[in-house]
């Protein structure tokens, strides 16, 4: 009976305690609604960030951009294994071993095919072996690849050019 009355009395003892609980935070929400508002404003003014002021900025914008977007995977870094691999194709190629440095050029254009550098290497290591098919190949992938980075520099050039003579000319 005892037993009983204890798991009851702390029954009511949590009931209790949770309607204080909800009772407290009731309260605070009539009697002070001003951070109500403060957090309803923080919440206005991330999303008029987020949706209309970044979007709109000359930053967000260059990516949407084809040549922009090109442009800026050319700029990511060598990993350490790609920046070793051409470096020993290079060796391999000035101490004769042709095969060797093909091999290593090939396995480097698989992981990035629009690396320049070891396109260009590729290909004149090709053509001075006497395989001008495969090297008119990769001479051609190497052209359209320089043309398309070309192409972006020179654009961007242009807008610099422009940026600079407006920013010169206002006070």
């Amino acid at each position: 009976m005892a037993e009983h009355a204890l798991t009851v009395s702390k029954d009511a003892a949590l009931t209790t305690l949770s309607e204080t609980g909800w009772a407290w935070w009731r309260s605070k929400l009539l009697a002070e609604p001003d951070w109500i508002a403060g957090v309803l404003l923080g919440i206005a003014s991330t999303l008029v960030v987020f949706l209309v002021v970044i979007p709109r900025q000359e930053y967000a914008k260059m990516m949407r951009n084809p040549q922009e977007a090109f442009l800026a995977r050319q700029s990511e870094p060598l990993t350490p294994e790609q920046a070793f691999r051409i470096q020993r194709a290079r060796v391999s190629l000035r101490a004769g071993r042709v095969d060797q440095a093909l091999i290593e050029l090939e396995t480097i254009l698989k992981a990035r095919p629009d690396l320049a550098e070891a396109r260009w290497l590729y290909a004149s290591t090709l053509d001075r072996l006497g395989d001008s098919a495969r090297a008119a190949k990769h001479y051609a992938l190497y052209l359209n690849h320089a043309e398309r980075l070309h192409s972006s520099i020179t654009a961007r050039i242009q807008t610099a050019k422009q940026r600079l003579g407006v920013l010169q000319e206002s006070p």
